[in-house]
């Protein structure tokens, strides 16, 4: 099987080019059931241990229905087939690039939740626009053991999320396993007191939002924190799967579900700390009108600070430059920015701010008329890697979002599957 790796942002992508068992033909929401079902071991073996890494997420290309597009695409991670998965658009168009499969300009791709659009900036830099994000729920409260109760949005990006945007714990790259487990708790409590996103779709994300903080925009950990964090992490991870029964792990819906069923979790002891509240979201523009979209009924307001993009002004910063994208600045030189805990379907972090849950974030912000349309925001991941975020008006109520981030070919190679080898499917404690 051969396969292209690349970074987003810190979060892995691995681009299945060939070698992968026929999905058939049909709709692409129909191949990613087929994908989840008879295929799952097939899958799994690509992105679990000791081929795959934690937080690997995998997109195999399939040709597409829509003649328009440039491929199909299905994301997957170790636990679930994805409806779309935002930092794996950008990998696969950096990927494609250097295939020479597209060049820079505006592309179409194809996945299960709907087609998106890829702007190639430079061999490095994507902006994807995504499709039509909507919040489903506002201010949904759930009580949550060890933790208390949490208030949160439900919205659609993609997949389904409840996001939290007063942390119960301040969101620092310290605090990684903790954070893992209170959003372990949470996705469980939520499934346990029957809060779903729209149809009955599992909420199967978790996104707690804080601060910025002091030199946010420079995007590295220090040594001594990613390895400490890396390692409580995987030990939390790794318990949390012994924990978890049969049926807890590893199942996945696809298609028109767009999500899983939550895996079972509970917090680990520790009495939960108060976090911070976002950094204030201050823009400028146009006020959004009265009814704002991404939900119904949400009034307008006026806000003041930040820049607006626009089409002069296609990327950021230079190739190569780091993972820190520089935003574009408004008239006040003030670009409003938090940082963000994601947890994926697997239990796992994302190390990228999550583009799928980017888009729900603008769909949330754009209704409650806290972020005016055309006008960009940073929105930095736990580690410190940043997408540039904007949004315009959507068709159907919500919102169509642009996120701009980096990705970085790694590596090139052929996948073996020995079938003398006892983890020839991986390694699933």
């Amino acid at each position: 099987m051969r396969v292209i790796d690349s970074h987003t942002g810190g979060e892995p992508t691995r681009v299945i080019l060939d070698g992968f068992p026929d999905l058939g033909a049909g709709p692409l929401a129909d191949r990613a059931a087929r994908l989840a079902g008879p295929h799952r071991d097939a899958y799994r073996a690509v992105v679990l241990e000791p081929r795959g890494q934690v937080a690997m997420v995998g997109a195999l290309l399939v040709p597409p229905t829509d003649p328009g597009c440039v491929t199909g695409v299905i994301f997957f991670d170790v636990a679930a087939v994805l409806g779309m998965c935002g930092h794996g658009t950008i990998g696969v168009a950096v990927t494609l690039v250097r295939l020479g499969r597209i060049g820079i300009g505006r592309h179409r791709i194809e996945t299960p939740a709907g087609i998106v659009t890829v702007e190639v900036h430079d061999p490095a830099t994507v902006t994807v626009t995504n499709i039509e994000s909507r919040r489903s729920a506002a201010g949904v409260a759930v009580d949550v053991p060890g933790l208390g109760r949490l208030t949160g949005d439900v919205a659609y990006g993609g997949n389904w999320f409840y996001l939290v945007e007063d942390s119960p714990l301040p969101v620092e790259p310290a605090n990684i396993p903790r954070l893992t487990e209170a959003a372990i708790a949470t996705r469980s409590a939520l499934a346990q007191a029957g809060i779903t996103g729209d149809d009955g779709a599992a909420i199967d994300h978790v996104i707690f939002y804080g601060p910025a903080g002091e030199g946010a925009s420079h995007g590295e950990l220090t040594a001594p924190e990613r390895s400490q964090a890396g390692r409580r992490h995987a030990e939390l991870r790794q318990a949390h799967l012994r924990q978890a029964g049969p049926g807890e792990t590893g199942s996945a819906e696809a298609g028109a579900s767009r999500g899983r069923a939550p895996q079972a979790g509970t917090a680990h002891g520790g009495s939960a700390q108060p976090g911070s509240r976002a950094a204030a979201w201050a823009v400028s523009g146009p006020a959004p009108s009265p009814s704002a979209p991404g939900s119904a009924g949400q009034p307008g307001m006026d806000q003041s600070g930040a820049g607006r993009s626009g089409p002069d002004q296609p990327g950021a910063g230079q190739p190569g430059d780091g993972q820190s994208i520089p935003p574009r600045m408004g008239l006040s030189g003030e670009v409003p920015s938090s940082r963000n805990f994601v947890l994926c379907p697997d239990d796992a972090y994302d190390r990228s701010p999550c583009g799928t849950g980017c888009s729900a974030r603008l769909a949330c912000l754009a209704a409650d008329g806290r972020l005016a349309e055309g006008v960009e925001i940073v929105q930095h991941s736990i580690i410190g890697s940043t997408y540039r975020l904007s949004w315009h008006r959507g068709g159907a109520g919500g919102v169509i979002p642009s996120i701009t981030g980096r990705a970085y070919v790694m590596a090139e190679a052929t996948l073996i599957f020995d079938p003398a080898d006892p983890f020839r499917t991986g390694i699933a404690l």
